[in-house]
């Protein structure tokens, strides 16, 4: 029996120390090392130190990768925009008058151009927040005025497309807060675009505010196409669209969700997503009133993804 339990024991750690591991590399934790030592010999000692070589190489190649995502990014930003100064400078006439056939060309070519210089930009953020260098810029706002600038920016679109948009305001939310006004309505701007393009006529999209324990929560809910629940787990993840691109009234890049992440995580705050497909979609935003300015370094990105069960992706 004592043998038995041995040779149990023996066999069991190992294989849930490399079950664990392989759950951590799965969910980004590219540079993860087992908790069993390569010196070991046996089977087990050998698969640590192929797990272990294997994780470096993940982790080198996902450094690489965004470096180049970086570069590449940073990059074209002066291409782009030296194109729109030129047709800036085209539009006022300054090379010659524009023909009535020209303008719709021009203005085509511009709308373009400044998607591709979102993107661009978009790449340069998801890739300063990972390397840890996306530097917030907390200060005190009001929050109120933050949703009423909300309210106002999506009202014009909620009467194009007939969607029934409301902004719920708990009365006992705090005045002022302080966090990065710019990223913090980019985000909540992100999620209400998303709300609109897969909510169709007739449908609704709340955006709701309310306090909870020294902290705000904020809600994005529709009653759009929904996403399937095997796919919720991936919506954070960069370039990651899913099948309810079919029901949007236009596709984006798949970085939105991605930024959103690291700004929140940034703040020290969680953002999740539930979703019934045919139902609709909510988005919930947790974040302290308060947030000092700092950057997130590359450990703490790791242990935000670890240690908080209300992070998704």
């Amino acid at each position: 029996t004592a043998i038995a339990l041995w040779l149990t024991r023996s066999i069991s750690g190992p294989v849930y120390e490399l079950e664990r591991g392989m759950r951590a590399v799965a969910g980004g934790e590219l540079d993860h090392k087992l908790n069993l030592p390569p010196t070991r010999r046996d089977e087990f000692g050998t698969l640590a130190a192929n797990f272990n070589e294997m994780s470096r190489q993940l982790a080198e190649l996902d450094k690489l990768k965004a470096e180049f995502v970086s570069i590449a990014s940073h990059e074209l930003k002066t291409p782009i925009n030296v194109i729109l100064g030129y047709l800036q400078l085209m539009q006022e006439g300054v090379y010659g008058a524009v023909s009535e056939k020209q303008e719709p060309v021009l203005r085509t070519i511009e709308a373009q151009v400044k998607t591709l210089a979102r993107f661009a930009t978009q790449l340069l953020d998801v890739s300063r927040f990972e390397a840890g260098g996306g530097r917030l810029d907390s200060r005190p706002i009001k929050l109120n005025v933050m949703l009423d600038d909300l309210e106002r920016t999506f009202h014009v679109l909620a009467v194009q497309r007939e969607i029934d948009f409301r902004v719920v305001r708990d009365p006992g939310l705090p005045n002022e807060v302080v966090w990065d006004a710019e990223r913090i309505n980019e985000v909540t701007g992100n999620l209400l675009s998303n709300a609109f393009k897969f909510t169709g006529a007739g449908g609704t999209v709340e955006l709701e505010a309310m306090p909870a324990n020294e902290r705000i929560v904020i809600t994005v809910r529709d009653t759009g196409a929904g996403i399937p629940a095997d796919q919720l787990p991936r919506v954070f993840q960069k370039f990651y669209q899913a099948d309810n691109q079919r029901s949007a009234s236009h596709k984006g890049t798949g970085l939105g969700l991605a930024i959103a992440k690291e700004i929140v995580e940034a703040h020290q705050g969680e953002i999740s997503c539930d979703s019934v497909v045919g139902e609709g979609t909510t988005f919930r935003i947790v974040l302290p009133v308060a947030v000092l300015n700092r950057r997130r370094t590359g450990s703490q990105r790791a242990l935000d993804s670890t240690v908080r069960p209300g992070s998704t992706g």
